[in-house]
């Protein structure tokens, strides 16, 4: 496959297509296979929940009479029961998914899979527009499917895949303006800013203002990309309108990052560094034009001599990543899925950097079969900058994840709830457990909002410490008066660490756990506890 990464001026076309064949279907390998292996997370959950209730009611709502869907609580995060704390794309992706294929772990993540795949495509198509190269493209196609960053977040039932692709559809709507096709290149740059907001509105921030610094910048060198660029913002802003009378998600701005900004961006450049573009790459320019400046300017090719719309699109690219940084930096916390829309950016530079500028041979290959296949660019050259980073070959783990079984602690309590109990009972927990409701169907009571639990009408089962978060929380204390109507039930679950199925790559546990643990949970003795009355309940 490296050999048809090389300039194809002499290669046959049966030999380019063959390599285009075997990227794609190594992308379908790596985002379709085994989608219902591992069970969905929180996040997923989350989801899932709310595409189901879709299927039910038309609408997310955040309470089908039996479960919650809130994390800080059902009238933070909806009005009049409906969810309004993130945009609906990807909630009516998974319905539309669950509603021809059933409610299953793989079906909802099949649509978001298959939208990462055309991602691949897409981009190949896009790098052969911009840059008339079939190396090019084939580099860019190649780093985007070996990307593990890439290929964890778009196997997931949640938004991810949906905002890469609209990222690939706004540099092609770019490219149409600045070629002149000016109606097409302002419905594609419009529909990909839509995208992007009703996928995630931190996200699209970052592409709204690397858009208006490049047609500051570029102005002069195409005077016409002003005007176009002003009816996609006011086509974009009309359709966000709908969202953001009904959602008002200005009220949100206090959950907003608190971090230290410094650490903050520090740890993301780190992270963009081991997990999508190796910072040293960029030394390769630096080089080349070094080496001209020595030799002078006749002794090796001129790579400057590129069309205009290549110099433009390779402005825009080159504006988007530090225009991505206040985006980053308002979100809350520090995760990838706030940079994964710099993936085909970042990919695109990378097979533009390779092919223009490491000419031999052996050179080119070497780099291309590095970056695929290890961090070993990203770790030895970041001497101060590696963190809690070791060198490792992340693609072959990643195939050998996919291709594997998959059991955690959350499959180990899913399996022994369906044996031991029933979907008409409640589970009390400090914890949405958004993948036990999605799993077993019982109902689940998030003590943190429902204190009262403990009163009254007793939950069947109590779990002193969650089995989903991510968090390592605090145990629920179970008052000493309660204790003789409850007996413990030891269940031995595999010790999984927390985040394990998260689309972190540092966070990401590729195999099941070998070893166990016990995790003592508490049955009610007596259904007829529940009808008694609460006077007669020992406290």
């Amino acid at each position: 496959m490296t050999q048809c990464c090389h300039q194809t001026g002499g290669k046959s076309k049966k030999t380019v297509a063959a390599c285009y064949v075997a990227i794609i279907v190594f992308a379908a390998f790596m985002l379709l296979y085994n989608l219902q292996e591992r069970l969905y997370w929180g996040d997923e959950a989350e989801t899932a929940l709310l595409a189901v209730n879709i299927t039910k009611f038309g609408l997310p709502k955040s309470h089908d009479g039996k479960n919650a869907v809130a994390i800080l609580g059902v009238n933070v995060e909806s009005r009049n029961l409906v969810w309004t704390w993130r945009p609906w794309l990807d909630l009516y992706t998974a319905a539309a998914s669950f509603t021809v294929f059933g409610k299953t772990t793989a079906a909802g993540r099949l649509p978001f899979a298959l939208i990462g795949l055309a991602s691949v495509v897409f981009i190949a198509w896009l790098a052969n527009r911009i840059y008339s190269n079939h190396s090019t493209a084939l580099l860019a196609a190649l780093f985007i499917a070996t990307n593990q960053a890439f290929v964890l977040h778009a196997r997931q039932c949640r938004y991810y895949s949906i905002v890469i692709f609209a990222e690939i559809l706004l540099i092609f709507g770019l490219l149409l303006l600045i070629n002149g096709k000016l109606r097409q290149g302002v419905v594609y740059t419009a529909v990909s800013l839509v995208l992007q907001f009703y996928s995630n509105y931190i996200i699209v921030l970052g592409s709204v203002l690397s858009l208006g610094i490049f047609a500051v910048i570029a102005r002069k060198q195409h005077e016409n990309i002003i005007r176009p660029l002003l009816i996609s913002f006011s086509i974009f802003f009309i359709s966000t309108l709908p969202w953001l009378i009904y959602a008002r998600p200005w009220g949100q701005v206090g959950r907003l990052a608190k971090e230290d900004t410094v650490e903050k961006l520090f740890n993301y450049l780190r992270e963009i560094n081991f997990h999508i573009f190796p910072f040293v790459l960029a030394l390769i320019p630096v080089g080349y034009y070094l080496y001209r400046w020595i030799t002078g300017p006749k002794s090796i090719p001129n790579a400057t001599a590129q069309p205009v719309d290549t110099r433009l699109i390779n402005l825009f690219l080159l504006i988007y990543i530090p225009c991505h940084l206040p985006a980053i930096l308002i979100s809350p916390g520090i995760y990838l899925r706030y940079i994964i829309v710099t993936i085909p950016v970042f990919c695109l530079l990378q097979a533009y950097i390779i092919v223009m500028y490491a000419k031999p041979p052996i050179l080119r290959y070497t780099l291309v079969a590095v970056l695929c296949l290890t961090n070993y660019l990203s770790y030895y050259p970041a001497y101060f900058f590696r963190g809690f980073h070791q060198p490792e070959m992340p693609l072959i783990t990643l195939v050998r994840e996919i291709s594997s079984e998959y059991s955690d602690a959350l499959n180990d309590t899913v399996a022994f709830l369906k044996k031991e109990g029933l979907p008409d009972e409640s589970i009390l927990v400090k914890d949405p457990e958004f993948p036990l409701i999605f799993y077993t169907g019982m109902e689940v009571i998030n003590y943190r909002h429902h204190a009262e639990a403990l009163q009254g009408k007793l939950p069947d089962w109590i779990f002193p410490i969650s089995i989903s978060s991510v968090l390592n929380n605090t145990q629920l204390t179970i008052p000493d008066e309660l204790m003789p109507l409850y007996e413990p039930v030891t269940v031995s679950i595999r010790n999984t660490r927390r985040g394990a199925s998260m689309p972190e790559p540092d966070k990401h546990e590729p195999f099941s756990p070998t070893d166990k643990t016990d995790l003592v949970v508490y049955k009610k003795k007596s259904k007829l506890i529940r009808s008694l009355p609460q006077s007669q309940i020992p406290y």
